[in-house]
C-alpha cells in the first residue's frame, strides 16, 4: 500500500506519466485523467478543489518533466565537473593523466577519503574553528554547519573528517530508500561529540540536501505533492 493511501485526502503528481499534450489539456480545461496513465492522483470528489490550483500543479509537473528529460545529461555533466575539480588532488603525473585521457581512462576513486563533491570544493575547510570552545553557545551552530557541509561527501571522507580532524566518533552513515522513486535518495550520518561535557553528551544528525547535478533531488524540491 502506498503511503498516501492512508490519507483521506491527497494529491500525488506523476511527472513520468505527463507529456506536453496532457499538461496543456489540464491547464486549458482542468481535465484529470484516471487509471494507470494518470499524471495526477487524488481522491474522488477532490478534483474540483485541485482545479483551483491548476496553474501551480501545471508548473510543478512541467518542471519535474523537464528534470526527468535532462536527468542523465545533467548527471554526466556533474561527473565530468567533479572529475576536473578533483584532478589537482590526484596522485597521477601530468604525463600519466594525458595518457589516461587519450585512452579514455577517466576513472577516479569516488569513494576515497580525498575525493570531494562539487559542493565540497566551494568550501574545502574540514577543521573546526579552534577559537570556539564547546562551552561557547556558538559551538553547536558551528559544528552543525560543518556537519551539514560534509554531509555531501562520501562515507570515507566523512569518517576521516569526523575521526581524524574533529576527534569525534562516527556512529553511522546511511542511505535512505525513497518509496516513490524506488532508490536511495537521502543520505545522513550520526556523530558523537566526545569533546563536550561528559554529563551532557552531544549527538549530531546531519542530512545531505539537494545536490546541484541530481535531477531527482531537484524534482523533489519542485514536487508539491
Amino acid at each position: 500500500m502506498a503511503p498516501y493511501e492512508f490519507c483521506s485526502n491527497f494529491l500525488v503528481l506523476r511527472p513520468n506519466k505527463a507529456n506536453p499534450i496532457k499538461l496543456l489539456r489540464f491547464l486549458w480545461s482542468g481535465y484529470i485523467a484516471e487509471g494507470t496513465d494518470a499524471m495526477i492522483e487524488c481522491p474522488k470528489g477532490e478534483e474540483e478543489e485541485n482545479r483551483k490550483h491548476k496553474v501551480v500543479i501545471f508548473l510543478s509537473l512541467l518542471v519535474q518533466m523537464i528534470l526527468l528529460w535532462i536527468a542523465k545529461p545533467l548527471r554526466c555533466i556533474g561527473l565530468a565537473f567533479e572529475w576536473l575539480l578533483n584532478l589537482p588532488s590526484s596522485k597521477e603525473t601530468w604525463l600519466g593523466l594525458i595518457h589516461n585521457v587519450l585512452h579514455g581512462n577517466l576513472k577516479q576513486d569516488r569513494e576515497s577519503p580525498s575525493f570531494m563533491s562539487a559542493i565540497g570544493h566551494t568550501d574545502k575547510r574540514v577543521k573546526l574553528d579552534k577559537t570556539i570552545s564547546w562551552k561557547d553557545s556558538k559551538y553547536y551552530g558551528a559544528l552543525s554547519a560543518m556537519a551539514a557541509k560534509i554531509a555531501y561527501e562520501n562515507e570515507a571522507f566523512i569518517k576521516n573528517t569526523v575521526e581524524n580532524h574533529w576527534k569525534m566518533e562516527l556512529i553511522e552513515f546511511n542511505n535512505f530508500w525513497n518509496v516513490c522513486q524506488k532508490k536511495d535518495t537521502t543520505q545522513a550520518f550520526l556523530l558523537h561529540d566526545k569533546n563536550t561535557d561528559p554529563d551532557d553528551q552531544l549527538i549530531v544528525v546531519a542530512f545531505r540536501g539537494t545536490e546541484p547535478f541530481d535531477a531527482d533531488a531537484w524534482s523533489t524540491d519542485f514536487d508539491i505533492s
